[in-house]
């Protein structure tokens, strides 16, 4: 982690197929706040699952515009108490990997308008900013 803070430059970083140890997830994440370029990050699940009810895990911090995070299991009450409480503040798009599948029955997934909420199983989180944000993304970076 030392490392990656030293890289002020990076913008994009993509975890999702790396193991971390989940006692140490939140002071990553308080980590990661640090990088004041980081515009995109992907989480492993053992980071952190929508799955699962982490209180020492704040997303707000962090700096960023696109987020993908695993869901093992969808829990409507959990899943939009977890996104106004713990999502960064200035997030346009939050793109989930696992299963999704009853998010997109949920009604209050229907209405959600806060920033933009993809479900995604396969591409990569460079693939699903081409794919939904063109305009934002095309000047190259």
């Amino acid at each position: 982690m030392d490392t990656l803070l030293t890289l002020s430059n990076l913008c994009h970083l993509d975890l999702i197929g790396c193991v971390i140890d989940t006692n140490l997830a939140a002071s990553y994440v308080e980590k990661l706040g640090r990088l004041p370029n980081l515009d995109e990050l992907s989480m492993p699940p053992s980071m952190f699952s929508f799955s699962l009810i982490m209180d020492s895990m704040n997303f707000r911090k962090l700096r960023l515009s696109k987020l993908a995070i695993y869901m093992e299991q969808f829990d409507e009450n959990t899943f939009f108490e977890q996104l106004e409480t713990m999502m960064p503040r200035k997030l346009e798009v939050l793109v989930l990997f696992g299963n999704y599948f009853a998010l997109k029955k949920s009604k209050k997934y229907s209405q959600w308008r806060r920033f933009e909420v993809h479900p995604q199983q396969r591409e990569s989180l460079r693939n699903v900013r081409t794919m939904y944000m063109p305009h934002r993304f095309s000047s190259g970076r």
